[in-house]
């Protein structure tokens, strides 16, 4: 009797095995569809100066090449070479800033100093977000028909930010 009862305590335990499977093909759908739907941001750099403190506001330190001044006032942009105002653009008719003309007239300043790559723009402080990077945009490229195609050409691409000061802020007194 004593060897049936030694027999039945020793019955054999069964191992477990870890079942993985389901984890597999969950790691196999999971993976792909996250990585299908991650959303990657695509952020434009624009690099901005400050003009240098030793300088007058319109000109430059090398050479004293004039440096061109937009000034974004509340009725429309006055553009000067720092003391000389060159014009002043009115609001469209709609109420926002002609940023159309003002890349015209910066094209033309562009043709008579063709090696100057900075520009100063100045705003007041009621100045929206919106209309300072529109005249950025404005300031920095315009876009030149060739043949059938249009490409884009760079005007004054070193922009260095400010307010408008008390004597700077000369109000548009209509088309130039």
């Amino acid at each position: 009797m004593i060897p049936r009862l030694a027999t039945r305590r020793r019955r054999p335990i069964a191992d477990e095995a870890i079942h993985i499977v389901a984890l597999w093909n969950l790691m196999i759908i999971l993976i792909p569809f996250l990585l299908l739907s991650a959303v990657f941001s695509q952020t434009s750099i624009l690099n901005l100066y400050l003009p240098p403190p030793a300088t007058a506001p319109g000109e430059s330190a090398e050479n004293n090449i004039p440096k061109p001044v937009v000034s974004i006032l509340q009725d429309g942009y006055v553009l000067s070479d720092g003391p000389q105002v060159i014009a002043a653009i009115p609001l469209k008719e709609g109420g926002g800033h002609n940023t159309r003309k003002l890349t015209e007239l910066l094209v033309t300043v562009k043709q008579s100093i063709p090696t100057q790559q900075d520009i100063v723009i100045l705003s007041e402080a009621e100045t929206s977000y919106e209309t300072i990077v529109q005249t950025m945009d404005a300031a920095r490229e315009w876009v030149a028909p060739e043949g059938n195609h249009t490409t884009a050409q760079p005007l004054f691409p070193n922009i260095a930010l400010g307010r408008v000061g008390g004597e700077t802020a000369a109000r548009v007194q209509g088309p130039p």
